[in-house]
């Protein structure tokens, strides 16, 4: 395991995951994290009285699975705090010597979602907009389609999952389908 989104590692199973991992390629940004100040204030020394928790030292940031030790796999949503300081902030999500643009990453772990969720409906349109201009885009858009059509008619998984298709529909400028 070197840090590659590839089937079988734990933070490309979960969907959810998936979509954060998208969200912060299309967007070249991390997810934020708590401020310092919160963390202290969160400790203790609150407006309810309690006694402030003895300071501890922070732990060091994680800088990947090599942080960890061989093969232990560094959850997703740690690595890809981690900023990449020799190309102006693109997040990398993993192993910190993967070069590949974050978009290739979310597309070669496109084949790890589980299908039949209205969450793997919105990755996969997600992608599909990021893509936009590609072939992949026309690709992706009908894998989503296909995706919702196994879906329960009238549910609330069908409803959210024709909502994400209607979405990359408009941004690709194509009629919904």
């Amino acid at each position: 395991m070197n840090g590659h989104l590839t089937k079988g590692d734990s933070h490309t199973q979960d969907p959810l995951s998936l979509i954060f991992v998208i969200l912060e390629a299309a967007t070249g940004r991390p997810r934020r994290h708590v401020s310092e100040e919160r963390r202290r204030r969160s400790r203790g020394g609150g407006s309810r009285g309690s006694a402030a928790a003895p300071d501890r030292p922070e732990r060091p940031p994680c800088r990947g699975a090599a942080a960890t030790g061989p093969g232990i796999v560094t959850p997703w949503w740690r690595a890809s705090a981690r900023l990449h300081e020799d190309d102006g902030g693109t997040p990398m999500f993993g192993n910190r010597d993967d070069d590949r643009p974050p978009l290739q990453r979310a597309l070669e772990a496109e084949s790890s979602l589980r299908p039949g969720t209205w969450e793997a409906v919105e990755a996969l349109a997600l992608l599909a907009v990021e893509c936009k201009g590609t072939p992949d885009a026309e690709r992706l858009h009908r894998s989503a389609s296909r995706t919702a059509a196994g879906l329960k008619a009238g549910s609330y998984e069908s409803v959210r999952a024709l909502a994400w298709l209607s979405r990359a529909a408009r941004e690709l400028g194509s009629a919904p389908g």
